[in-house]
């Protein structure tokens, strides 16, 4: 199981594939969910609330893109596996995917 600094390492280095980094992202707000469940997150200026800034604090990915990729992977689920590394493995490609109805 993959730490917080690893999922960072890797978001960072920025050779994931789209699939591999919304299951990255997935993963990390799982873990910091987990990390600061009940904690009152404040607004203090230059202070990022809530996990999509902590992140983009971290990683320097901006949290559209973190929103976005985290929207793939709650659309797409165990699924991302399936797709990683195929020629579905796209952002287009993905959230298309994503809006199809279920079998």
């Amino acid at each position: 199981m993959r730490t917080v600094p690893e999922i960072d390492e890797n978001l960072i280095r920025n050779e994931l594939s789209p699939s591999q980094k919304a299951k990255h992202l997935k993963r990390r707000q799982e873990i910091w969910e987990g990390l600061n469940s009940g904690r009152i997150s404040s607004e203090t200026p230059g202070r990022p609330t809530g996990f999509a800034g902590d992140t983009e604090k971290t990683t320097g990915i901006r949290r559209q893109r973190i929103n976005e990729n985290l929207a793939r992977a709650n659309a797409l689920g165990d699924d991302l596996d399936a797709i990683s590394g195929t020629s579905l493995d796209k952002g287009v490609e993905m959230d298309a995917r994503g809006r199809e109805p279920p079998n």
